[in-house]
């Protein structure tokens, strides 16, 4: 490992350049710099065999890795989308009261329906009935 110096001027480096919050850590768009930084520190395998060496960063991991984040983000986006009209749905199915309480009917027994208020939280698709 570098010195206990070297990794503190890396650190007050690393935070001029990226800040002190999520960014710091983030690899983005740093991957072939992270990665041989890594390979350097990793060093060759040892004379007794102990180790191994690690292969020289290719930017095709790169691009791998963006177009499958990519199709997670659209993946997300619909998941959030389809949420957004569950809600929607739901929301069409209450009627509002005199005072503008969101309000619907639950059933009580055999046909039996009750007026219920309904709270919800606008960000999630959850539903709350309260008698």
């Amino acid at each position: 490992m570098p010195s206990i110096e070297e990794q503190v001027k890396w650190e007050q480096e690393r935070i001029r350049h990226k800040g002190e919050g999520v960014a710091f850590a983030a690899l983005n768009p740093d991957f072939e710099e992270y990665f041989e930084t890594v390979r350097r520190l990793a060093g060759e395998p040892t004379k007794d065999g102990r180790g191994r060496r690690l292969l020289k960063f290719e930017k095709w991991w790169l691009d791998d890795f963006n177009a499958g984040h990519r199709v997670r983000i659209e993946m997300w986006k619909k998941g959030n989308q389809a949420a957004r009209e569950r809600i929607a749905e739901q929301d069409r199915k209450l009627w509002r009261d005199d005072t503008g309480t969101r309000v619907t009917t639950i059933q009580q027994g055999k046909g039996e329906t009750i007026p219920a208020v309904v709270s919800t939280l606008e960000v999630t698709d959850e539903i709350r009935l309260q008698a």
